[in-house]
């Protein structure tokens, strides 16, 4: 990722983090060092997996629209993010095949069933 972000600016997007507060936002967590941008997403611990999803798309879709300057290259490790960033108009998608998501705190069906390689 650093090669990458040589030439361009990027954005790590974590997991959601459950809060307390009644909206969602990001964390912005900047390392100038590796030139890239932490992205923690916080959406309300009481919500369901449908409106966190809507949620995450929304705030994923105003990070584009307010920060991203060309088409962006996605580049996943999880199939988490599919649906998350369904509407978004990428140049290309990168999928890592990393498909063991036990270290996620809250893995989503898509997710749950899925084997490691």
């Amino acid at each position: 990722m650093r090669r990458f972000a040589a030439e361009r600016v990027v954005f790590y997007w974590e997991e959601a983090i459950p809060c307390d507060h009644p909206i969602p936002y990001l964390e912005y967590h900047p390392f100038p060092a590796d030139k890239m941008i932490a992205l923690r997403p916080r959406v309300p611990h009481w919500w369901g997996a449908a409106a966190r999803e809507k949620a995450l798309a929304e705030l994923l879709a105003m990070l584009i629209a307010t920060s991203v300057r060309t088409t962006p290259v996605l580049w996943f490790y999880t199939p988490m993010m599919f649906g998350i960033a369904r509407q978004v108009k990428a140049q290309t998608i990168v999928y890592d095949a990393w498909t063991n998501c036990r270290p996620f705190a809250s893995p989503t069906p898509c997710c749950s069933n899925a084997k490691p390689n």
